[in-house]
């Protein structure tokens, strides 16, 4: 069997399986444990609103791993709600706030008992600031316009339910999405070739020689240093000022591209990134292509106007943004280095 037909046979046994995967549920979730529905009034008079909070509770009758839903609606701008989960002992587990919410929480592991869901009116940036206070999240409304009188209808539906348990088609799909970028990299790689670039990734024990190795040698141990670093950073101000916007999956993997590319800069630099198979017309080309592949699913995100913030955290709709820029920025270095190489020839040559 020929290249051409291999290429085809797997290409369409992917998009089979890729079809069926999307045909299937993503998550499933056990029924709502407890969840309710209540409407409230608020009615505000020089900035004091009429109630200033509400309590309700919720219950669960088995340990377990459970998500908190809620969704609030409001009839006019003006007020922002801010939601707080409380266990028996008053310890927060989860806190959020906004105008119009949908929101959906990490798995929390609770135990048999009551909880108190308490939900606080708030009328200006004093509250604002003050709910947040002690607990992760987001502070900070000062582009949003508080009226001092009003009165408010608001609509809440709120619930506990059993922690979801991944589907087989959850699982296919990224099983399948790694075997995507593989063949990817694989046709990019092929697709190179046949423009005159070549880009080597056998990893060939004389690919380097020993001037270069030890020059990656010294990547390898910034790049290491680098990821420390920027965990060290981000840990120590989630843990003091209760922002937690790097601890999440996006937010860890800022920092992984940030050490990937300290690596391979610091390996240009040093003339040490490309082996002795490759060219630089085909890592430019595979560079250049996945630059654009991960910038142009950002339009996604421009489109859907997707928040950068995610429950407290980094969305992970921006890891295309995070990867195409660290791309750019390497590309820009390559082909820097590139030209200043060829200069630095033909001066020598003219000499």
């Amino acid at each position: 069997m020929g290249k051409k037909k291999i290429w085809t046979v797997v290409m369409t046994v992917f998009l089979i399986c890729l079809f069926v995967t999307g045909c299937g549920k993503k998550e499933e979730t056990t029924p709502v444990v407890d969840w309710k529905e209540l409407h409230t009034e608020v009615v505000v008079k020089d900035g004091v609103p009429e109630p200033e909070k509400t309590v309700q509770q919720l219950k669960i009758s088995e340990d377990g791993r459970y998500t908190f839903h809620l969704n609030c609606k409001t009839d006019k701008e003006g007020m922002l709600m801010g939601c707080v989960l409380y266990d028996d002992k008053g310890e927060s587990l989860f806190c959020c706030a906004g105008e119009e919410m949908e929101v959906v929480s990490e798995g929390i592991k609770l135990r048999t008992g009551t909880y108190a869901v308490e939900f606080r009116y708030l009328t200006n940036q004093i509250d604002w600031v003050d709910f947040f206070r002690g607990r992760e999240g987001v502070v900070g409304a000062d582009s949003y316009e508080f009226q001092e009188n009003g009165r408010w209808n608001i609509d809440l539906e709120y619930g506990l339910e059993a922690g979801g348990t991944r589907s087989v088609y959850y699982y296919l799909g990224m099983i399948f999405g790694f075997i995507f970028a593989f063949l990817l990299l694989a046709f990019l790689r092929w697709l190179a070739g046949k423009m005159g670039g070549r880009v080597d990734w056998c990893g060939r024990k004389d690919s380097y020689d020993e001037r270069q190795q030890l020059a990656r040698g010294k990547a390898y141990k910034y790049a290491f240093f680098t990821l420390i670093f920027y965990m060290t950073v981000v840990s120590l101000i989630s843990e003091f000022s209760r922002i937690s916007w790097f601890m999440s999956f996006c937010g860890i993997w800022i920092g992984v591209c940030l050490s990937i590319m300290v690596f391979v800069v610091i390996c240009i630099l040093e003339d040490a990134y490309m082996s002795l198979y490759e060219n630089a017309k085909g890592v430019i080309m595979l560079f250049s292509i996945i630059a654009i592949m991960n910038l142009a699913a950002v339009v996604r995100i421009i489109v859907e106007r997707c928040p950068i913030l995610e429950n407290g955290a980094i969305s992970l709709d921006y890891m295309n943004l995070v990867v195409g820029v660290m791309i750019c920025v390497i590309l820009a270095v390559f082909c820097g280095k590139v030209i200043y190489n060829k200069r630095h020839l033909d001066e020598e040559e003219e000499e």
